[in-house]
């Protein structure tokens, strides 16, 4: 008897709590099924439907004839459905098979109207399962899909890590617009750490309270700030002026993101296609990428 393990695949488990952990081939479905059994099996049904068909009315089986269906059903068929975890038709099959065993008589239509059930058990089964078939060159955003941005976008903002993979999922699923929706909640947190990092205070509210425009106003802000600094000393930092450099092209970014995706997005204002969700995809991932080598959440 096949045995099964807790992380076996969650289209056999009959209580339906389990489910994949990431993308599962045909090939796998195939051998979680037993394909191989359940095709023998639906095989030995549909030439046994035919051989009683064959029977004239009124036809009673003998004794081999039941000694073969008791077989069948009991062993062949009941195993099969066992192992599947396909426990309604199981014991169909195992009720059947104990029928035969005890009746006197099984006639050939009686009979044919019992396999007739089971062969609509196995329709019925594989009925219930249903599956999404992604497109071999997104199957690498689905379920990991925030180490696409790379590792260190991952340990600098922490708090985004969800969203990240939640875009990348979306966008494994063709769920264009849903994929923005996530990529700016994810961004937002690049944003936020950037604000904490150049001292940013927003009037009686903390940072995470803060919207998009009144956040970038106020980066903005900063960065202006500092730069009349920098233009007013005589012996000029040049780190400090790359580093404002820095951040002015991550709020040209940020006022990028928030007026072509995120106010749109929010507003119900645009919807997106496959194509512009990609490229939102790799222009958040781009930026989140040059942020995490100067600002991160942990240190900000």
């Amino acid at each position: 008897m096949k045995k099964r393990t807790k992380n076996s695949l969650a289209i056999l488990n009959a209580d339906w709590k389990q489910f994949p952990s990431k993308p599962i081939s045909l090939l796998e479905i195939m051998k979680e099924l037993d394909a191989n059994s359940l095709i023998i099996t639906s095989i030995f049904i549909d030439e046994k439907i035919g051989y009683l068909r064959s029977k004239p009315t009124g036809y009673v089986l003998n004794k081999k004839d039941k000694n073969g269906f008791n077989h069948l059903l009991k062993h062949c068929i009941g195993n099969t459905f066992y192992n599947l975890r396909w426990m309604r038709a199981h014991a169909s099959a195992q009720i059947t098979a104990g029928w035969i065993y005890e009746a006197k008589k099984v006639s050939a239509e009686t009979l044919l109207h019992e396999l007739t059930t089971l062969r609509g058990e196995i329709q019925t089964e594989l009925l219930q399962r249903h599956f999404i078939i992604i497109d071999p060159w997104k199957v690498g955003f689905y379920r990991g899909g925030e180490m696409l941005f790379g590792r260190k976008v991952v340990e600098s903002f922490p708090s985004a890590k969800n969203e990240i993979e939640s875009a990348a999922n979306c966008l494994a699923l063709d769920l264009n617009t849903a994929a923005i929706f996530h990529l700016m909640r994810a961004a937002e947190f690049g944003m936020r750490a950037l604000a904490v990092h150049l001292h940013v205070k927003l009037k009686r509210k903390p940072i995470e309270h803060g919207g998009w425009n009144e956040l970038i106003e106020q980066i903005e802000f900063k960065i202006r700030e500092r730069r009349q600094r920098y233009d007013s000393k005589r012996k000029k930092n040049k780190k400090e002026l790359e580093f404002l450099k820095f951040c002015r092209m991550m709020a040209d970014e940020l006022f990028i993101f928030k007026e072509i995706w995120r106010n749109n997005t929010m507003h119900s204002i645009s919807s997106y296609n496959e194509a512009e969700a990609k490229g939102a995809f790799d222009r958040v991932r781009d930026f989140m990428q040059r942020l995490s080598k100067e600002v991160s959440e942990t240190n900000s």
